[in-house]
């Protein structure tokens, strides 16, 4: 069988390069912003930035607290709905997070409150103050990991 003519006049095949053994990292989807444990509010992105003079819509948060060291805040999703619907609300929210900086660890029993001392004298753990609205009978949780440097603030039925 004869070779064909025009064989010497085109062009090689390039190859296709194989593919060579490379590490693989895994990037897990990024979450919807409502979602409750990951959604972080607007006032509390930047850490650095200066607390936020705002108007009715938004909590007050101090970022460098006086005792306590919060780290970064974050509020879930019905805390926020709450707040936007009651200022009353922000308010109380605000007055928690002031008393949750000065060790006031709201209505937690006796012996978390000693494991939450402990737990800021080690500086290590998770640290968590239980607070109820007297006008509306809503409890709000804030819990704050020394680990990580990371507060949440969420319902009670949230957490």
């Amino acid at each position: 069988m004869k070779k064909s003519f025009w064989r010497h006049f085109r062009l090689p095949r390039k190859r296709k390069p194989k593919p060579k053994a490379e590490l693989v990292v895994y990037k897990p989807p990024k979450k919807h912003m409502t979602e409750p444990d990951r959604w972080v509010p607007p006032f509390a992105a930047n850490k650095e930035t200066q607390p936020l003079k705002v108007d009715k819509q938004d909590l007050i948060i101090v970022n460098e607290p006086n005792g306590l060291d919060l780290g970064k805040v974050t509020a879930t999703v019905g805390i926020m709905l709450q707040a936007r619907m009651d200022y009353t609300f922000q308010l109380f929210v605000d007055e928690c997070l002031e008393r949750f900086k000065n060790f006031d660890w709201g209505g937690v029993n006796e012996s978390e409150r000693r494991l939450n001392d402990l737990r800021i004298t080690a500086r290590t753990g998770t640290v968590c103050g239980i607070y109820t609205e007297l006008t509306t009978g809503i409890q709000i949780w804030i819990a704050t990991d020394l680990d990580q440097g990371i507060t949440r603030i969420c319902l009670s039925d949230e957490r």
